[in-house]
């Protein structure tokens, strides 16, 4: 009994000191991941600041055939394609129920298509149409752009999940394109013809046109910038040998420059188009010659770094231009169906009058609301609503870049000593 007693004594010690180191552990742990997240956070202000590659001059554009060819012969295709290859077979009942989901998706792009021209040909008639055709109509849009998007962010998500190799790099690229098709894609559904833009928002059909263009190509470009993006800064011991990912981001900030600023040059003359709309279209358009200044002095992180936030800001004006239309149409449909209201009371009153003037009787008055004055005190509010909402997202899109910018306090200009 007493051999029992010292080896229950024995356990008991051993394992309060297990405890004890197990608490130690974990309390190491978390401060070393406190220092991680602070070193993380320091490195990011000063690389934001500091150039990560040689400024591109002429030496450099002499360079860039011979880079370019040692880059593409130093991508080890066949191991990455062979990774990426087993990184999709690991888990295949992942993509089993998305597949089949895509699979049926695409079987009834006919019936949605159907679907949304019947929503569409109800469009004006007081009785067939409602407040909520044109949330339904954008989200059968949406379920025709979703198997694409489906099918890429479910190879990224499978990728990030294996991480042998680029898988996990190579998955996230495939996340944001996903997220990057459904946003375009559903844009450009959205301005086709006949579609949700011209039916249900009454945008004029020369400004579609031209819109529909621009936004099948800004998300080609979208597309190609926010893969070099999300694979670049993944790597950043190999930014300075990234001559492939410097000629893309050139092409695309210069295309997207142009077409921002050919759409910009297409809305000068919308009525509608306010100081505040005119100044965001201008930034836009500006920002990607910054970024091409950023990159020509070699300013390579930085770009990057700013890169994802411009991509974000067209994800939030597009999101929220869409919103605007719906909610104003909102407004016009109420504002219909009360006009059409009193239309029908006022014949039901003209009935009655005729009936009461032979009776002898005087009709009764009601009072009469001015509907415009209405309408116009309701685009007000909606108006500042969704300012007021636009301003705190764009904030939130932009927010981890203050700490950045916090970075150069730390940095003195001079010093000036008093006598």
């Amino acid at each position: 009994l007493a051999t029992r007693v010292e080896l229950l004594d024995q356990l008991n010690r051993d394992l309060n000191t297990v405890l004890n180191q197990s608490i130690t552990l974990q309390l190491a742990e978390r401060q070393l991941q406190v220092t991680a997240d602070r070193l993380r956070t320091t490195l990011d202000e000063q690389m934001f600041w500091i150039p990560s590659n040689r400024p591109l001059d002429f030496a450099w554009l002499q360079a860039v055939p011979a880079a370019l060819g040692k880059q593409f012969s130093a991508i080890p295709w066949e191991s990455a394609s062979n990774e990426l290859w087993a990184g999709l077979q690991a888990r295949p009942f992942l993509f089993l129920p998305v597949l089949l989901l895509s699979i049926a998706l695409f079987s009834r792009r006919r019936w949605l298509r159907e679907k949304l021209e019947s929503l569409h040909a109800d469009i004006g008639y007081v009785r067939r149409d409602s407040q909520l055709h044109t949330p339904l109509a954008i989200l059968l849009n949406l379920l025709l752009a979703l198997p694409v998007s489906l099918l890429l962010a479910l190879g990224g998500i499978a990728l990030q999940m294996d991480a042998r190799g680029q898988n996990a790099s190579l998955g996230a690229t495939l996340m944001q394109i996903a997220q990057a098709w459904l946003v375009f894609h559903t844009a450009y559904r959205i301005l086709l013809p006949g579609g949700v833009g011209e039916r249900h928002f009454q945008w004029p059909p020369e400004r579609l046109h031209a819109l529909h263009r621009y936004v099948r190509k800004l998300g080609i470009v979208v597309v190609a910038v926010i893969a070099v993006v999300a694979i670049a800064e993944r790597q950043p011991e190999s930014l300075g040998s990234d001559v492939l990912g410097i000629v893309i981001l050139l092409v695309g900030y210069a295309t997207m420059a142009w077409l921002l600023g050919r759409g910009l040059l297409h809305r000068k003359g919308d009525a509608r188009l306010s100081p505040l709309r005119l100044l965001t279209s201008l930034a836009l358009g500006l920002m990607p010659l910054a970024l091409i200044g950023a990159l020509a002095m070699g300013y390579y992180y930085t770009a990057l770094k700013l890169t994802g936030r411009l991509v974000d800001t067209l994800y939030v004006l597009i999101l929220w231009r869409i919103a605007e239309g719906v909610l104003v149409r909102a407004l016009a449909v109420a504002a219909h169906r009360l006009d059409y209201k009193r239309a029908v009371a006022r014949r039901e009153a003209a009935e009655r009058e005729g009936r009461q003037g032979a009776d002898g009787e005087q009709p009764i008055e009601t009072p009469i609301l001015d509907l415009a004055r209405i309408n116009q005190q309701s685009l007000r509010l909606l108006h500042l609503t969704l300012l007021s909402a636009l301003v705190v997202v764009l904030y939130w899109v932009w927010a981890d870049l203050l700490t950045v910018v916090s970075y150069l306090d730390n940095i003195t200009l001079y010093e000036y000593a008093s006598g």
